[in-house]
């Protein structure tokens, strides 16, 4: 048998597609190796600089606080609140309905509701309808401006 054998174009181009961008094997091995050592070493280097740095017992305490907020953060679930974007104080999608309620009462005790606004506002453009002067009018508007 010849030691320099020639590739037939059929072989040649079966194994050409083993590295072929979109289906060959070959490359996908190599690629997906080549970013198995990439992360490896990437997080090998990134713990080493930040050994250096003295990072490291950072990390741990922050994985404490971490542990601590997810503790208060499910305490105050439970009791129906949560904090919000801004770090306010809100009520959670799962607060208990009496504790809506409380507060939508609370709420329409101080201002009133909206619902109650709309309507008194409906009627105020009815009125506006019917008034025969521009001054009334006005004072029916003056109302609304000053809320």
């Amino acid at each position: 048998m010849k030691d320099n054998q020639t590739f037939s174009e059929g072989r040649r181009k079966a194994l050409v597609a083993l590295f072929d961008k979109w289906s060959g094997k070959v490359r996908d091995h190599v690629l997906e190796k080549f970013q198995e050592d990439h992360d490896r070493l990437r997080t090998s280097i990134i713990r080493e600089f930040a050994e250096k740095q003295g990072c490291l017992r950072l990390t741990g305490q922050i994985a404490a606080m971490c542990a601590n907020l997810d503790k208060a953060t499910s305490e105050l679930a439970a009791f129906g609140f949560e904090v919000d974007d801004d770090e306010g104080l809100t009520l959670s999608d799962s607060a208990p309905k009496v504790l809506r309620q409380s507060l939508e009462k609370r709420i329409a005790a101080d201002i009133g509701t909206r619902e109650h606004l709309e309507r008194k506002m409906d009627n105020a453009v009815v009125k506006l309808l019917l008034v025969p002067t521009t001054d009334e009018a006005n004072k029916l508007i003056a109302e609304f401006v000053k809320m």
